[in-house]
């Protein structure tokens, strides 16, 4: 891309010169408007940004005062850190989420011992791990305290409440009685894939949730890698179980919820973050409300005539699900009514037929809101969904539509 090499903005400093993996400078920019507004609040005149991989060899930088600012320092060694003179530790919750992604879209793992069937998709397995995770000590062994277990989905402490946040407890038993009611007395194998130098202690965390698996029956191999090569797998699917992190600038709680849960196919490379093809537990809980959308536009030419819309599609695994649709008509053309059908395995479940405007002053926007129940089959079982548009007449106009499929997994 050609902002990764070339600087633009009109911020406080400007680039003195880069040289990627060695050094970045920055000079304060005589010329930013904020000069003149009174909105300097810093004393630095130049900034040196060094790379520096190892984590030992930074810290021994900090303390020697090679670097003045270290951002991540490793959990072990900030008690040391803080009784340093001379040097300050600010702790904070990082605005970021930390879990674990399942396999639950393929009938068979890639990974493990078991054939014929696929584990993951069974509510009570997925349970059996979650119960299996002693999480207040990978909060103090691995982590040395610097972390903040959650029991939800969302990436900051400031958007959710006590009563999202709190996790079910750890239970050793339940997750081995709930492993057998699953029939699996024994356990199985599985690999799970982690990366080793994208989070803090990312391999260590999944090194703890492999032992403790283990100990439920459930012998789990840790497959490590650098990033560079863990998410090219992972955007291939080539994977049964995967730690993933999600934060940002904001938080919004759709800054997760758009990227990590929509239900795609999978099996597409490149199809959002959704790596396990329907829901997530480790971190999170069970059930989950999920929800995808997207903006596409179609003309519909023939009267009665159903067009797809692709990207209003995925697998649905549960009861009961309700589409929330908006539909726009373009102000050219003849008013008509549009049919919106929301398909489960290829059948027809439900439809609903609304009739378009073209006034634009009276708005020619329509919200479709369909809901239908279906009798699931085996547990854990997920099917496909889609939704098909269709014209009382043809010739019509153009139409842009959005939409979501909100379902409760069980």
């Amino acid at each position: 891309m050609i902002t990764a090499r070339q600087a633009n903005g009109t911020g406080p400093y400007t680039l003195k010169s880069r040289e990627p993996d060695v050094k970045t400078v920055l000079v304060k920019n005589p010329n930013w408007w904020g000069l003149k507004a009174g909105r300097w609040e810093g004393n630095a005149d130049e900034v040196i940004y060094t790379p520096i991989v190892s984590d030992g060899t930074r810290v021994a930088a900090l303390i020697s005062g090679e670097v003045d600012l270290v951002n991540d320092p490793p959990p072990q060694d900030v008690p040391r850190l803080t009784q340093t003179p001379g040097i300050k530790v600010l702790e904070g919750t990082e605005n970021r989420i930390v879990f674990i992604g399942m396999d639950q879209f393929r009938d068979e793992l890639l990974y493990s011992n078991v054939k014929g069937k696929n584990p993951l998709k069974d509510k009570r397995v997925r349970e059996a791990l979650y119960y299996a995770v002693d999480i207040e000590a990978i909060k103090k062994n691995t982590m040395r305290g610097l972390s903040a277990p959650s029991g939800a989905m969302l990436p900051s402490t400031l958007q959710t409440t006590p009563e999202v946040e709190k996790r079910l407890p750890f239970d050793r038993e339940r997750a081995k009685k709930l492993l057998a009611e699953a029939g699996y007395p024994n356990g199985f194998e599985v690999t799970l894939d982690c990366p080793n130098n994208r989070y803090i202690n990312d391999e260590k965390i999944c090194q703890a949730l492999a032992a403790m698996w283990s100990q439920i029956g459930v012998n789990t191999k840790v497959n490590t890698m650098p990033r560079a090569v863990y998410f090219p797998k992972l955007e291939k699917n080539d994977t049964s179980m995967y730690m993933l992190g999600w934060g940002g600038g904001t938080t919004d709680a759709t800054l997760i919820d758009a990227s990590t849960l929509p239900l795609a196919d999978p099996l597409v490379a490149g199809k959002l973050w959704n790596f396990g093809g329907t829901c997530r537990i480790s971190m999170g809980t069970v059930p989950f409300t999920l929800s995808y959308g997207t903006l596409q536009t179609y003309t519909l030419t023939g009267a009665n005539v159903r067009r797809s819309v692709p990207l209003l599609s995925g697998m649905f695994q549960g009861n009961q699900a309700q589409l929330t649709m908006l539909v726009s008509q373009s102000v050219s053309g003849t008013a008509k009514n549009v049919t919106v059908y929301l398909l489960y395995n290829g059948v027809t479940q439900a439809q609903q037929t609304i009739a378009m405007t073209v006034d634009s002053t009276a708005g020619n926007d329509r919200t479709f809101n369909i809901t239908f129940t279906t009798s699931r089959g085996a547990a854990g079982t997920s099917y496909p969904w889609s939704v098909e548009l269709s014209s009382s007449t043809a010739g019509g106009p153009v139409y842009s539509v959005s939409g979501s499929l909100n379902t409760l997994l069980v």
